[in-house]
């Protein structure tokens, strides 16, 4: 068995996890994690190996994926039929350092698979291998491997006899790997199919090497003039991606993936726990309550919704730290294309806020798609919040950036709507007529903004200021509304469908409205002509995003319905029986192997 066996272990193991749908408890899987030492680098664990590779195979089948021998539903199916094999065990990989306590990147890893046997012979002989000493020869498809014997129902199998030779399996380790991921990844594995275990501090030099290329690169690109006269917004960038790989490499302790498959989706959880004591940590100490914000936003069918509790006072000081960055690069100019330094500067003063990004019918006509967007942001100061918005504004008329000329206005108690005052505001790009870019860019910003550029109405209420993307009084309406009232988007029966999946205690969501992007895309592609048309279901639940912060850890959960993913799949099994319009071979499209 050689290394290029080991990874294909490892990618179908990693892929089936994701996929798989089991609904197991970390509990399920601690007769594998019981034996992995404390201190590998990398660790992933899933049960009931048969279930993964039969839901997984079923779900390829039911997305119209090949089932061809590099498929990795096919590689675990592969494994499963070697005799002796225990087919309902956990299985468990750990990338293990070397002899000097680090990772060898410029050769093969000390890579295991944990695997569970009901009988070690009859495994043995099924890997094409003889009875032999503590460490035995394998074959698969005429590829070397090596095996060794655990007892207790397991073996241990390695591309390298040295890697067995040095391999001490863990005893009860289960428990300090749960203590390692923190509360919010023990909160995404409890529910999970199978997890994955990153450990950070083994990838400290990685991770430093790999930022100080991206800093060489984005420097390269500065001393040839490749930044288009946006230097100071590449020099900010580069500083907040650096900020955050050193505090991740210097802080973190353990990242985690935890994925499962469900009857109501797939769910994706990504979390890190830093270091007991840190000051990263100090700024995840606490939970967030993202979702009462929504109660503040229209409930119309819409793109992307979203929601920020910015009320917690460790997220305060990363919003500080940012406004910090930001100052440094851009100072007290205003920044039309850059950050929103009017929210930056007031954070103290704001404790969250929510946007909604509505669906427009008209968008690619000249509508803009950004038309229908209002945002409620909650203040306890609204009139500095809308006097900084102000300046921001007036500021940049007449500024020139990256071949555009901006021409900017804002007019105070513009106009009243339900008894409420609403300054107005506009901003136009006059675009270089010689520049040969101008008439694409200008396209591109009718497309998102509308054919009069951007603008819209900005209301300051009692707990805070209702902002909009257009001079759309119906729109100010609907949201002036929902501010005042309460109810809102969070009334929406689907987006509660949607909340029910993700963690209860947010700091931040986001949530993609399935049925008006499908819809969007329907109409998008009817205007360019020809292929196939295809029906959207009449309701689908909105893709989940949630944010959540506790115990000195983050993480992210991703939530894809499964009503959305079989709405794609027959999306896409219509277009495909469309014609040729909509076909491409495999080269011309890229596809990759899978």
């Amino acid at each position: 068995m050689s290394t290029l066996f080991g990874r294909k272990i490892a990618m179908s193991a990693g892929l089936l996890a994701v996929l798989a749908g089991l609904n197991i408890t970390v509990a399920d899987v601690n007769k594998a994690l019981d034996r992995v030492p404390g201190n590998a680098a990398l660790v992933a664990a899933v049960k009931d190996m048969a279930g993964v590779q039969a839901k997984f195979e079923n779900f390829l089948t039911s997305m119209g994926a090949p089932m061809d021998e590099e498929n990795p539903a096919a590689q675990l199916k592969q494994l499963l039929s070697t005799p002796g094999v225990d087919s309902k065990g956990s299985l468990a990989m750990a990338i293990m350092p070397d002899a000097e306590g680090g990772l060898d990147f410029e050769s093969d890893p000390h890579f295991v698979v944990l695997v569970p046997v009901t009988d070690y012979q009859a495994f043995i002989k099924g890997m094409g291998g003889e009875a032999g000493g503590d460490i035995t020869a394998i074959t698969i498809n005429g590829e070397e491997g090596f095996v060794k014997n655990l007892g207790d129902g397991y073996v241990v199998m390695s591309p390298m006899s040295e890697t067995l030779e040095s391999f001490t399996p863990g005893k009860g380790q289960a428990e300090a790997h749960r203590k390692s991921w923190g509360k919010v990844g023990r909160a995404a594995a409890e529910k999970a199919d199978a997890v994955f275990v990153m450990n950070i501090p083994m990838f400290k030099d990685k991770i430093e090497e790999g930022l100080g290329g991206l800093r060489e690169q984005m420097d390269m690109f500065a001393q040839m003039g490749m930044g288009g006269g946006n230097e100071a917004q590449m020099a900010m960038g580069m500083e907040i991606i650096e900020t955050l790989g050193t505090t991740f490499a210097n802080d973190g302790q353990t990242g985690l993936i935890a994925a499962r498959l469900g009857e109501t989706g797939i769910h994706l959880d990504i979390t890190a726990q830093f270091e007991d004591g840190s000051e990263v940590a100090g700024f995840f100490a606490k939970t967030g309550s993202s979702s009462s914000l929504l109660s503040n936003i229209p409930n119309q069918p819409f793109l992307m919704a979203m929601a920020f509790d910015s009320s917690v006072p460790g997220i305060k000081t990363v919003l500080r730290n940012l406004g910090q960055i930001a100052q440094k690069h851009q100072g007290d100019a205003p920044n039309p294309m850059g950050i929103d330094m009017s929210m930056l500067k007031s954070i103290d003063a704001i404790d969250g806020q929510a946007t909604i990004i509505g669906g427009n019918p008209a968008a690619m006509m000249g509508g803009g798609l950004l038309a229908n967007t209002s945002s409620f942001v909650k203040t306890s100061d609204p009139k500095g919040y809308v006097a900084a918005l102000k300046k921001q504004t007036t500021a940049a008329d007449g500024m020139q950036q990256q071949g555009m000329t901006f021409r900017s206005s804002y007019t105070d108690n513009a106009v009243e709507v339900n008894g409420v005052k609403a300054d107005t505001w506009s901003m136009r790009m006059e675009m270089d007529p010689n520049d040969p870019n101008a008439f694409q860019v200008q396209m591109a910003m009718g497309m998102i903004f509308g054919q009069g550029g951007m603008g819209g109405m900005v209301a300051p209420l009692d707990n805070g200021v209702i902002v909009t993307m257009s001079q759309n009084t119906p729109l100010l309406t609907s949201a002036i509304e929902a501010a005042k009232n309460g109810g809102g988007l969070a009334s929406n029966d689907l987006l509660k469908k949607s909340q029910a999946q993700l963690p209860s205690a947010r700091t931040f969501e986001m949530y993609l409205g399935s049925k008006t992007i499908l819809d969007s895309v329907g109409g998008i592609l009817a205007m360019m002509g020809g292929g196939a048309e295809f029906n959207v279901p009449a309701q689908l639940t909105p893709i989940g995003f949630a944010g959540t912060t506790d115990g000195g850890g983050a993480g992210v959960h991703i939530y894809v319905p499964s009503d959305v993913i079989k709405a794609v799949a027959d999306i896409a099994k219509s277009m495909d029986q469309g014609g040729d319009d909509w076909e491409m071979d495999d080269e011309e499209a890229g596809a990759p192997e899978f």
